[in-house]
């Protein structure tokens, strides 16, 4: 696992993500693990990832995946811990 991955799991965001809309928590994709995830973007057909971001809204954790400078997939992660 390279460290980014793993600083960027090891140390989530403790405090609420401002950046986080009210829209991306009621849209976000429910996941129980990390293949939930995995399933859902092979099924989205060949996509180039941008950027990724972990943000926190009370006590879960949810995924900001970029896929687009303007398109993005929201997941629920709460199984990461944190």
């Amino acid at each position: 696992m390279s460290a980014h991955l793993e600083s960027f799991l090891e140390n989530p965001p403790k405090e609420d993500s401002q950046d986080l809309s009210d829209d991306e928590v009621a849209g976000a994709v429910a996941t129980d693990d990390a293949e939930d995830v995995v399933r859902f973007l092979r099924e989205q057909g060949p996509i180039v990832i941008l950027a990724h971001e972990l943000r926190r809204r009370g006590d879960d954790l949810y995924w900001r995946v970029r896929i687009e400078p303007d398109r993005s997939f929201v997941f629920q992660v709460s199984w990461l811990g944190g």
